[in-house]
């Protein structure tokens, strides 16, 4: 039987076929997706900087919408899904819409599977109902994997995601602390006309921390909606399956002060 290594070669010789990579650290170390949209790219500087902050500690590889829509989340035994920054309709789309939300839902209702979104990746989890009757967030975004109940799109009634981007100043909630293993009581993230996002039921979605500042850089953005709304989100795929965690924010990209952070935000979605 071919070992492990040996197997992780030829899936990295044969990339260009749509093989999953693997950038090996340990045989054991949780296996994280990362997603690429179309198509794979290693000298992507957002995935290099993913890289940096969690090759220690998670075994990492880049999946196109093909690839999970042909099952690899199942198939080659991911444990966390990542959804960073872009265009979150455009994520959905390339998964093939209906079939992604089916894979992505399919690998959530396993044991210990786990799924982490930065702003478009949060956009990527709300769930569907939440946008009906609001045609500006309709038509921003028309599908998503539809995997996180509890929170809304706060300025849903007014969408317009161009707010700028810049130094985010957020604090932490008493359960954002415990989860994310922070001491401090407020930080600072990166952000990039990230989702506001709005907890309406605690029972299904938990605030970590909140922003205390606001960007409105474009002149058709309605102020008021950004101070005090959620930074970050967790809850379960239907209550009680997968963790969903979120971030309107940019951690993955932020200072290094963030990098355990993000760690332990990898690390939380796959506990019990």
């Amino acid at each position: 039987m071919a070992s492990l290594e040996e197997l992780l070669s030829k899936r990295i010789a044969t990339l260009s076929q749509n093989h999953t990579q693997f950038l090996l650290t340990t045989s054991n170390a949780p296996k994280i997706a990362y997603y690429m949209g179309e198509a794979l790219d290693a000298k992507d500087v957002t995935w290099k900087k993913f890289v940096e902050k969690l090759k220690a500690d998670f075994s990492i590889a880049q999946v196109s919408g093909q690839m999970i829509r042909d099952g690899c989340l199942v198939r080659d035994g991911f444990d966390i899904l990542f959804m960073p920054g872009g265009d979150p309709a455009q994520h959905v789309k390339l998964m093939g819409e209906e079939e992604g939300m089916r894979r992505v839902k399919e690998f959530l209702s396993l044991p210990l599977k786990g799924y982490v979104g930065s702003c478009a990746g949060a956009y990527c989890a709300m769930a569907m109902e939440t946008m009906e009757g609001y045609p500006k967030l309709q038509e921003f975004m028309p599908k998503t994997l539809d995997i996180l109940e509890g929170f809304i799109i706060k300025d849903r009634e007014v969408h317009n995601w161009k707010r700028g981007f810049g130094t985010s100043y957020v604090k932490f909630t008493e359960i954002g602390k415990e989860i994310f293993g922070e001491k401090r009581d407020e930080a600072s993230m990166f952000y990039r006309n990230g989702p506001i996002l709005h907890v309406t039921d605690s029972s299904k979605c938990q605030v970590l921390c909140e922003y205390t500042n606001e960007f409105t850089v474009d002149p058709a953005v309605q102020k008021g909606f950004m101070i005090g709304s959620a930074a970050s989100v967790c809850g379960r795929f239907e209550g009680d399956k997968g963790r969903v965690l979120l971030f309107s924010a940019h951690p993955e990209t932020s200072g290094d002060d963030m990098n355990q952070l993000l760690i332990n935000s990898f690390k939380f979605v796959i506990t019990p």
